[in-house]
């Protein structure tokens, strides 16, 4: 039965106009614990009213996500990113640099890819290609800093 009502359950209504019978063994089972939850459950003659888990009773679709994804919190990094106004090929650059997902040898590694080598292609001082390593400490790296007049301060660049 389509839009059955929980006070039409609850009425003295025979069980033959509610259901399809004979039930199996597997729905008389479901029907009798839904009795015994319904047993309990007092009525009153107000109206239903529906909401999301948000409070309102419109629905989002950014709140739903928000829901089933849950909350993070997001770097201002990523806000500055995305907020700003250079090309779109250079902000996914970025974003994938600030997610470690640029394919440098070290991730290939991690993902289970056999390279000859995992040190760094762009200097012969055999260092793992990590994202600090080729973007800040690499002498390459350091050089072209250097030359726009930016000084990276050292820091410990630990090796996977």
């Amino acid at each position: 039965m389509k839009n059955v009502s929980v006070q039409r359950v609850l009425s003295p209504t025979a069980i033959d106009h509610l259901f399809h019978l004979p039930l199996s063994l597997e729905a008389y089972a479901q029907f009798l614990l839904l009795s015994d939850k319904l047993d309990g459950l007092q009525l009153n003659s107000n109206h239903d009213t529906w909401s999301y888990i948000w409070g309102s009773l419109f629905f989002s679709s950014s709140k739903a996500y928000k829901q089933l994804t849950g909350h993070a919190i997001i770097s201002p990094a990523f806000k500055w990113l995305w907020k700003n106004c250079c090309q779109h090929k250079h902000k996914i650059f970025f974003w994938l640099l600030l997610k470690d997902r640029l394919s440098t040898r070290d991730l290939l590694g991690r993902k289970g890819m056999i390279l000859q080598s995992h040190d760094c292609v762009l200097c012969d001082q055999n260092t793992r290609e990590t994202l600090e390593y080729l973007f800040l400490t690499c002498p390459l790296a350091t050089q072209f800093w250097a030359s726009l007049g930016l000084m990276i301060p050292a820091f410990d660049n630990h090796t996977r």
